[in-house]
C-alpha cells in the first residue's frame, strides 16, 4: 500500500531545523568573539606602538639633552622614566582591569619599572625570570611584538600586546584581564542564548503545530484516495524504472492472493509465472521505451485460474521529463471474453446456417430509414457489402416499378408482413426474385425497428416456371392426343412407327 509520513519524521525534521539554528547560532557567536578578540587586539596594539614611539622620541631628546650638557645616558633614562610615568596618569582608557606595564630585565629578574592601572602608578613587584609569570613581558623583553593570550605577573590570565623598546632596553605591554573581556560576552551569550533558545523552541513548536496539521491533511486526503482507490474492483498499480510495485491496491493484491505490502519492492515474477512475468517486463519496457500509452487484453494465471485482463500501461514522467515507472489499470474481462467467443461462435453458426438456407437478415431503424442487410444479400444486390443499403428510398431504386408500391408499404407498416417482389441489377440488368418477411421488434436496446429475413429465390421461381411451363406443354400434349386416337394407338403398338 501507500507509504505515509509519520509524525516521528515530522519530529526528526523539527529536529533537524532546530540542531541547524543552534549550529548557526554557534557559527554567529564565533565570529562575534573573533571579532571582539580583533577589536582588543588593535586597540591594544595601537596603545603599545604609540607608547612605544612616544618613549623613544623623548629618550631620544633626553639623551642628546644629557649629552650636551656632559652628563650619562642613565640620566637621560630616568628622565625619560619620569615623563613616561606623568603621561600614564592622564590616560584612563583601559577599562577596569587593563593596565600598561614597562619593565626591563636585571639578570635572573624581570623589574617592573611602570605600572598603570588608572590611578595612582604603582610598580610591581619584580617576578624571576623562568617563573612562567609575565609571559607577555617576557616576550617584549625578548625582542618579540604580538598579541598573545597569557599570564601576567599576577598569574591571571589577560589578552595582551607587547612589544620591545629597544632604545631603552625596555619591554611595554599593555593587557586587559581575559575576565573582563569575556564578562560581556558571556552576558550576551546568555542573553542572546536564552532568547534565541525561548525562538527556537517556540519556532520549533508552531512549526511542529503546522506540520502536523498539514500531515494530518494529507493523511486524510491520502486515506480518501486509497479508499477510491481500493473502493473499484480494478487493479491498479504503480512500478519504478527497474519494474518493481511501488503502490498496489487492494483488488490487485487480492487477485493474487497476497498481502499489499508484501508486494511493495517486488517484480513481477513474484507472482506469475516466469513466461507470463517475461510478457509483462517485454510489455513495461515497450511503454518505457516509446513513452505512451498501451492497450491490450492479458491472459495470466491467478491462483492457479487462467484469467484474460484488460491492460492500460501509461509512463509516469518525472520532473525532468524523463520517464521513471509506469502506472498500470486492469480490469478482469474473462467472463465478457467467453460470452464474445460464444457470440461469435454462434454468428458462425448462424452464417453457415443462413449460407445453407440461402437466406440472409435485415433490419431497418424507423428514426433514420437505414436499412441493413446482411453480406450475402448485398451481394446478391451486387453493392458494397458493408452492410448498408443506405436509406429505404435508395433500396428501393432496385425494385422494378410493379412491385415498388408493394415494398414501400411493407417497409413503412408497424406490423409483419410477407411479400415477394422483383429487383433489377444495376450492373447487368439481370431481374431477381426476393422473398421477404418481417415483424415489429421492441427489445433492441436501440428502440423498436423492424426485422426480418430476406431470401433470393429465383431459381425457385425459375424452377417453378419451368414446371409451369413443362404442365402446360403436357395439357396441350394430352388434349392433342384425345383428339387422335387412332395415331396413337398405332404408335402406342408400333415402337417403329416414326414420331
Amino acid at each position: 500500500m501507500r507509504r505515509r509520513t509519520s509524525a516521528g519524521t515530522v519530529s526528526l525534521l523539527v529536529a533537524i531545523m532546530a540542531c541547524v539554528a543552534l549550529i548557526a547560532a554557534g557559527v554567529g557567536f564565533g565570529q562575534w568573539y573573533r571579532m571582539l578578540l580583533e577589536i582588543q587586539r588593535e586597540r591594544l596594539s595601537d596603545i603599545v606602538w604609540s607608547r612605544a614611539a612616544f618613549m623613544e622620541a623623548v629618550y631620544d631628546y633626553d639623551l642628546q639633552q644629557a649629552l650636551r650638557k656632559g652628563e650619562n645616558e642613565s640620566r637621560a633614562f630616568h628622565d625619560t622614566l619620569s615623563q613616561v610615568v606623568v603621561a600614564h596618569r592622564t590616560y584612563d582608557g583601559l577599562g577596569e582591569t587593563g593596565e600598561i606595564t614597562v619593565a626591563r630585565r636585571n639578570g635572573d629578574r624581570i623589574a617592573f619599572l611602570v605600572r598603570h592601572r588608572g590611578s595612582p602608578v604603582e610598580v610591581p613587584d619584580a617576578v624571576a625570570w623562568a617563573s612562567g609569570l609575565a609571559e607577555p613581558m617576557r616576550a617584549a623583553l625578548e625582542g618579540r611584538s604580538g598579541f598573545v593570550q597569557g599570564t601576567d605577573y599576577r598569574g591571571v590570565q589577560v589578552f595582551a600586546f607587547h612589544a620591545p623598546v629597544p632604545t631603552m632596553g625596555l619591554g611595554l605591554v599593555a593587557k586587559i584581564d581575559r575576565e573582563e573581556v569575556f564578562r560581556p560576552i558571556r552576558a550576551a551569550l546568555w542573553r542572546t542564548g536564552g532568547l534565541m533558545a525561548a525562538a527556537v523552541a517556540l519556532g520549533t513548536l508552531l512549526y511542529h503545530r503546522f506540520a502536523m496539521r498539514l500531515l494530518r491533511r494529507a493523511e486524510e486526503r491520502e486515506r480518501f484516495l486509497d479508499a477510491v482507490i481500493d473502493s473499484t474492483t480494478d487493479s491498479i498499480c504503480v512500478k519504478d524504472g527497474e519494474g518493481r510495485f511501488r503502490y498496489v491496491n487492494s483488488a490487485f493484491a487480492a487477485g493474487f492472493g497476497v498481502d499489499p505490502e508484501w508486494l511493495i519492492g517486488r517484480d513481477n515474477a513474484a507472482i506469475v509465472t516466469p513466461d507470463e512475468a517475461a510478457v509483462m517486463e517485454r510489455l513495461d519496457r515497450q511503454v518505457m521505451s516509446e513513452g505512451r500509452v498501451l492497450a491490450y487484453d492479458l491472459k495470466v494465471t491467478q491462483q492457479g485460474r487462467p484469467k484474460t485482463y484488460s491492460v492500460v500501461k501509461s509512463p509516469v514522467v518525472g520532473a525532468d521529463g524523463r520517464i521513471v515507472g509506469l502506472v498500470i489499470l486492469a480490469r478482469e474481462v474473462t467472463k465478457q471474453r467467453d460470452r464474445a467467443r460464444a457470440v461469435a461462435e454462434e454468428r458462425r453458426r448462424l452464417k453457415r446456417a443462413q449460407d445453407i438456407a440461402g437466406f440472409g437478415v435485415w433490419e431497418l431503424d424507423p428514426d433514420s430509414r437505414v436499412l441493413h442487410l446482411s453480406e450475402d444479400i448485398c451481394r446478391d444486390l451486387d453493392i458494397a457489402p458493408d452492410g448498408s443499403a443506405g436509406e429505404v428510398d435508395a433500396f428501393l431504386a432496385f425494385v422494378v416499378d410493379e412491385d415498388k408500391a408493394n415494398v414501400a408499404a411493407a417497409l413503412a407498416g408497424q406490423g409483419s408482413f410477407d411479400i415477394e417482389y422483383r429487383i433489377r441489377r444495376l450492373t447487368d440488368g439481370r431481374t431477381r426474385h426476393f422473398h421477404m418477411a418481417g415483424d415489429r421488434d421492441t427489445t433492441a436496446e436501440a428502440g423498436p425497428r423492424l426485422v426480418g429475413v430476406i431470401q433470393d429465390v429465383t431459381d425457385a421461381r425459375l424452377a417453378q416456371a419451368a414446371i409451369e411451363a413443362e404442365s402446360q406443354l403436357r395439357k396441350q400434349l394430352e388434349d392433342i392426343i384425345s383428339q387422335s386416337p387412332v395415331v396413337v394407338f398405332r404408335w402406342l403398338n408400333d415402337p417403329g412407327w416414326p414420331v
